[in-house]
């Protein structure tokens, strides 16, 4: 095949080398970024020929495991399963103001939404919730307050489908990973300020030392970067501080580390949530540059901190020991977040009645403390028989989590007119309540793994996976009547234990030197909560998954092709006991739901300068077996179409060399609402467009105009879909420029 080059360099290949500055689409980073799962390190290198097309070659060093799929070597035509990849300059290229944004360019990703204006996006991935990670570790989810800052990000990876195989328990759609720069060999410092629309500003300076201490094996990155970013909606704020020291040390020729604290610091004053009409559609006066939190501008303060380290040890040539662990710490304090919500439940529903047009502003505050400490250790080893070869690898993961959430309800604060809103006119919540201990919790997660990778021909690639996971969760609620304003003051306790043994198997065939098909099976669990009448628990859902597709590639590499067709089915997930009686709460496991569809990408280069990247996802979600009543109906918010188109050329002119252009089109389906409702949220079409300038090798000159159209749209459907609360807007138009500007070997 070259699809790829070998995800095993030869002796004769470096094993470093800096990416330069030459920009690559999703296209080709999708189809090469992640070439190498044998490592977290991969290298670009760029060579322009005289009509100005760029050759490419990617040199796979193999050194650290940040990557989702990299316990054992394998390039991306092989996985048969999909992953698709959003690598640095795509991420630059779109200047998104929350980067996190561009993943909604994959099919069948979509943003579900962005709690306190953290920036911190959530996302449904194949119509579930999807976990995030970082450098293939677990992440904290304290409401986007535990997210990387994007002056640290190299990539993002989605990996589609169930993943218990790689997380444990987790929600079938898809996990998303966030991996992290690393030291590169040759020096530089880049340094980039932004600033734009409603007075937004940001400065980073990414300083790569290279080789420290006159040796290259020791290596050294510092990120530091500072936001203020303002919004259409008056006293709407985010502002963020973030620090990265990152350090490789090679000890010896088979022994390497590397060691990376990453620290962010964020206040925010939150556009809060607002609820609509019964029937779906939006008071007029509520528009996007409305601001619905409280007037004294209180909202989120938090800072979170992630030491992440890994050492691997090569016994032979076949023979390796990899041990990784992370500790982050992330806390979370907040004040009047409750927001503008309706629970009056006029004319029997949910949601602004007509005869009663008025929302209620509730305030409360509270903080929630969570922390994840990490650690795992493998052993991987290749061998072959015959002309086969066979990569294997065992091992465990250990992982606890500490969360505790504190609370204090001020109630209802006032009442607005939502056909003539005066925010001004909202009185300041007094935040008279003391927040108490709402609940905490302990999950503890034990794990053994095991995967192999059977080659039996250079055509036929065949992983097989399999994974125990133990898990025991205890929840423990405060005291009823107690003295609530003791942390420790928790006497309900609740344990749940749950184990399961999940299961992936795939195939990949190379049917033409440009063009595979794959097959695959995976399996994956959640714990859920519920006691079946027998007095047992009720045991966790699971889902099984089936994909079939193929990945190709034309002219000569440059333009590939990935296409994927699934089913997944949720299963045994808790309704509730047709035969309970009066204040009886049981559940039986029984119920089902059924997503399938199919996903296209096209991206590469189809002319020198001329990058293209296309995508369209198809959902089909149905709940199939339930005993609440939803049975046939489709689960709540996820669309049935998701679309994206990209485009950008570099001109080849000489008297016009440096200029690049650029533009697309994000496209979200009309989105169900609360199951059973009835009710549809129209969907959204953004424009965006982008021009950039580079003078020379040192300076660069960016200007993007994002939702170029001015667009008002719905960006988060909350509460499940009800009307009665938890809905956003999306942003408006919104013009950022940005300067870049290197020193160094760059």
């Amino acid at each position: 095949m070259d699809l790829t080059t070998s995800a095993r360099p030869s002796a004769s290949e470096p094993t470093t080398a800096r990416r330069p500055q030459a920009r690559y689409s999703l296209g080709r980073c999708t189809a090469l970024a992640i070439a190498a799962y044998a490592g977290s390190t991969l290298t670009v290198v760029a060579q322009e020929s005289e009509n100005g097309s760029v050759d490419e070659e990617i040199i796979v060093t193999g050194r650290f495991q940040n990557s989702l799929v990299n316990r054992l070597p394998i390039t991306i035509e092989e996985l048969p399963y999909s992953l698709d990849v959003i690598d640095r300059s795509f991420l630059d290229e779109r200047g998104f103001v929350r980067p996190l944004e561009a993943l909604q360019t994959i099919p069948n990703v979509v943003i579900s939404g962005d709690q306190f204006s953290s920036g911190g996006l959530n996302f449904l991935v194949r119509g579930f919730d999807a976990s995030i990670l970082v450098n293939n570790r677990p992440e904290t989810s304290s409401r986007g307050f535990g997210r990387r800052d994007n002056a640290f990000v190299e990539r993002y990876e989605v990996l589609k489908g169930p993943a218990s195989i790689s997380l444990g328990p987790v929600l079938p759609g898809g996990i998303i990973n966030t991996v992290t720069k690393l030291p590169e060999l040759d020096p530089f410092v880049d340094v980039e300020l932004r600033g734009g629309s409603f007075g937004t500003i940001r400065g980073m300076i990414d300083a790569n030392g290279g080789a420290l201490f006159g040796t290259d094996a020791v290596r050294g990155r510092l990120t530091v970067a500072y936001e203020d970013a303002q919004f259409a909606a008056d006293n709407a704020a985010r502002e963020t501080f973030a620090v990265r020291p990152v350090v490789e040390i090679d000890f010896s020729p088979r022994t390497r580390s590397n060691f990376s604290i990453a620290y962010r610091d964020l206040d925010t004053v939150p556009d809060l949530d607002f609820p609509i009409f019964q029937d779906g559609s939006i008071p007029e006066a509520f528009e996007n540059d409305v601001f619905f939190g409280p007037p004294d501008n209180v909202g989120g303060q938090g800072d979170d901190i992630l030491v992440d380290g890994e050492v691997q040890h090569e016994f032979l040539d076949n023979l390796k020991l990899t041990v990784r662990g992370s500790y982050q710490d992330t806390n979370l304090d907040y004040q009047n977040s409750q927001g503008l919500y309706n629970y009056n439940f006029d004319e029997g529903l949910p949601g602004i009645a007509p005869s009663n047009p008025v929302g209620n502003f509730y305030s409360s505050t509270g903080s929630f403390d969570e922390e994840v400490t990490y650690f795992d250790a493998q052993l991987a080893w290749s061998t072959s028989i015959g002309s086969a070869e066979i990569d294997f690898v065992f091992g465990g993961t250990l992982q606890e989590t500490n969360g505790l959430s504190t609370f204090g309800f001020d109630g209802f604060n006032a009442v607005v007119d939502i056909t003539d809103p005066d925010f001004d006119t909202v009185p300041v919540p007094v935040n008279t309540v003391e927040p108490t201990p709402f609940f905490d919790f302990t999950t503890e997660l034990a794990s053994l793994y095991a995967e192999v990778i059977f080659r039996p021909t250079p055509r036929l690639t065949i992983p097989v996976g399999v994974r125990f996971d133990d898990l025991e969760n205890t929840l423990r609620d405060p005291t009823s009547g107690g003295d609530d304003l003791a942390e420790d003051d928790f006497v309900q306790e609740t344990v749940e234990e749950d184990d399961d043994v999940s299961f992936r198997i795939g195939a990949t065939y190379s049917v033409t030197e440009h063009a595979n098909v794959y097959a695959s099976f995976a399996q994956s669990f959640v714990p859920q909560s519920g006691v079946l009448r027998s007095g047992n628990p009720v045991g966790p859902e699971t889902a099984v998954s089936y994909e079939i597709g193929t990945k190709a590639s034309f002219l000569n590499g440059r333009l590939r092709l990935r296409a994927a067709a699934f089913n997944t089915v949720r299963q045994d997930v808790a309704n509730s006991d047709p035969n309970n009686g009066v204040d009886e709460f049981f559940v039986v496991a029984v119920g089902e739901q059924r997503h399938r569809g199919f996903e296209l990408a096209l991206n590469g280069q189809i002319a020198p300068g001329w990058d293209i990247d296309l995508s369209y996802g198809y959902l089909d979600a149905e709940f199939t077996e339930n005993l609440d009543g939803l049975e046939g109906l489709r689960p709540s918010v996820a669309p049935d179409n998701t679309f994206s188109a990209y485009t950008s050329y570099r001109f080849q002119q000489p008297n016009l060399s440096g200029l690049q252009i650029g533009g697309g089109v994000r496209f979200l389906d009309d989105r169900p609402g609360s199951t059973g409702s009835g009710l549809t949220y129209d969907g959204y079409t953004l424009v965006d467009f982008f021009a950039s300038y580079r003078f020379n090798e040192r300076y660069r000159l960016q200007v993007n105009v994002n939702n170029l159209l001015d667009e008002s749209y719905l960006e988060s459907v909350g509460n499940s879909g009800r009307p009665n609360g938890g809905f956003n807007f999306g942003e408006p138009l919104v013009v950022l420029g940005t300067l870049n500007v290197t020193f160094g070997g760059r």
